[in-house]
């Protein structure tokens, strides 16, 4: 893949079925930390332990194609919410529904992802009315009933990417910034009320390429250069990834 300028933000994005990957349960620990091996055995079903397997490898297959490091020997820090930080960079996010992932790599300072399988919602009208701004609210129900689910989808992925880049969890006010409903827009982020924030900076996007799904990312950078991962990255283990180069796609 070509290389990018320096002074282009890079983001690279991977999509990855949790459910069919290869790789046994111990070649998958192989790659994890005690953390993240403890953290997959607290959860109560087989079927989403080894989820939690799987996109943590993943995870680390991709920051190993990116630093040009063994995927088992890198280091994360934790923050108080339990975030895992790559000491010196990238920036990296990742989402789940069902057995759909979406991996974000960045040379940005800040980068949210968020990813929902595409189905009707439940409750439309009230979640709307409480978890979005105004005027989101409005636009959603303003569509047709047929497309109002994949609009909502929409909205909420994109609120949700903001959220996780900002790094504030439920403390940032989910009516403090509003998006655009649009299907294909450059920049997705209408207006936003966050202290030391500002709007030119951030830029909110839709993803096309999660076969099923409605996704989105949020990075503090106006303008970027968006690449993907070729797929077969969520399969190498440290030996591959040594032996086959450095670097983002």
């Amino acid at each position: 893949m070509a290389d990018f300028a320096e002074s282009v933000t890079r983001i690279a994005l991977l999509a990855h079925d949790l459910d069919t990957d290869p790789r046994i349960d111990g070649e998958l620990d192989a790659l994890l930390d005690a953390t993240e091996r403890a953290r997959a055995e607290r959860f109560a079903f087989p079927i989403l332990r080894r989820r939690y397997r799987v996109a943590h490898a993943v995870l680390r297959c991709a920051l190993g194609r990116w630093t040009g490091q063994p995927p088992a020997s890198l280091q994360f820090e934790r923050g108080p919410e339990g975030k895992p930080t790559l000491p010196g960079g990238p920036a990296f996010n990742l989402s789940h529904s069902a057995n759909r992932l979406l991996l974000g790599i960045s040379d940005a300072e800040r980068l949210g992802v968020d990813v929902e399988v595409l189905r009707l919602i439940d409750d439309l009208e009230g979640m709307a009315r409480h978890n979005f701004a105004a005027d989101e609210c409005a636009a959603v129900l303003a569509c047709p009933q047929a497309e109002r689910s994949e609009a909502f989808l929409r909205v909420w992925t994109r609120k949700e990417a903001m959220i996780k880049a900002l790094g504030g969890g439920l403390s940032i006010p989910l009516q403090s910034f509003s998006v655009s409903t649009r299907e294909v827009c450059d920049n997705a982020l209408k207006r936003l009320d966050q202290p030391g924030e500002h709007s030119a900076a951030w830029c909110v996007r839709g993803i096309d390429g999660v076969a099923g799904c409605v996704a989105a990312l949020a990075v503090d950078a106006p303008s970027f250069r968006l690449d993907w991962f070729p797929p077969e990255i969520a399969f190498f283990d440290a030996v591959h990834i040594s032996a086959t180069g450095v670097g983002a796609p």
